[in-house]
């Protein structure tokens, strides 16, 4: 049994889901538009609406995690938290919300995972392909072909900073 959540900058994303084969069957989603990015203030930090929300998200996420005995359990945190002023310093909160370590990733890396999830459920496992993700903070684009990575470029341009 596994867990990923995604601390993004739009929402905040809750996968539960146990490994069937050859394919991870996804057994609870959750999503939450909790717009972190939306609450950085004029000196680039998070206020305190934006991480009380976030904090009562994580709680929620909390609860739900407890039903289930997992293999491992990953949270990572993306541009918001990335370019936080406050960030590393909230971080504790959040990790303390969840009950889990919160690991705030690169743009490469939130580009990684979001290849590796689109690629390996894509059929065609040779093609070479071009995956392009908008997010609230940042826009990833990522070259491949089947699950291998060529290049990951991530760009801090992203859906709530331009609706700001």
């Amino acid at each position: 049994m596994y867990a990923a959540v995604d601390l993004g900058s739009n929402s905040f994303r809750l996968s539960i889901g146990r490994h069937d084969g050859e394919t991870i069957r996804v057994l609870k989603s959750v999503r939450e538009p909790i717009r972190l990015a939306a609450g950085l203030d004029a000196s680039g930090d998070l206020t305190d609406a934006a991480k009380q929300a976030a904090i009562a998200c994580l709680v929620n996420f909390r609860v739900a995690l407890a039903a289930y005995r997992f293999d491992a359990v990953r949270v990572v945190a993306t541009s918001a938290m990335r370019v936080a002023r406050n960030g590393q310093a909230f971080l504790p909160e959040l990790e303390q919300a969840i009950g889990h370590p919160i690991e705030i990733i690169s743009g490469e890396e939130e580009g990684r995972l979001i290849y590796m999830g689109v690629a390996s459920s894509l059929a065609a496992p040779k093609e070479r392909r071009l995956v392009v993700d908008i997010g609230g903070g940042s826009t990833e684009l990522i070259l491949g072909r089947g699950l291998d990575i060529e290049r990951v470029e991530s760009f801090s341009v992203g859906t709530v900073k331009q609706s700001l």
